[in-house]
């Protein structure tokens, strides 16, 4: 943004429930950048640590918005057994 306030600060990735239950969450982190991961590959990794923590795997819905949403990743947790609904840009 280029009117931004203030140009640093914190991002957090939260995995969190219909009643905001924290159940993961990972501080953004540039290692992606210098494993050469392209960002297919950085959001599976992601998805992948977040869904690890999650009881009862399988008995979730995922929902994703269009920055997260890739082919690969909706056959992921398609294979997995969760439920997803990604969104797209046109």
């Amino acid at each position: 943004m280029p009117k931004k306030p203030i140009r640093f600060g914190l991002k957090y990735y939260c995995m969190n429930d219909d009643r905001k239950y924290l159940y993961y969450f990972q501080l953004h982190e540039t290692e992606f950048a210098e494993q050469g991961l392209v960002k297919k590959s950085r959001t599976l990794v992601l998805i992948k640590d977040c869904l690890k923590n999650l009881p009862n795997k399988g008995q979730y819905i995922i929902y994703c918005d269009s920055y997260y949403t890739t082919k690969l990743l909706a056959n992921y947790l398609s294979k997995q057994g969760y439920g997803f609904a990604l969104a797209m840009n046109a």
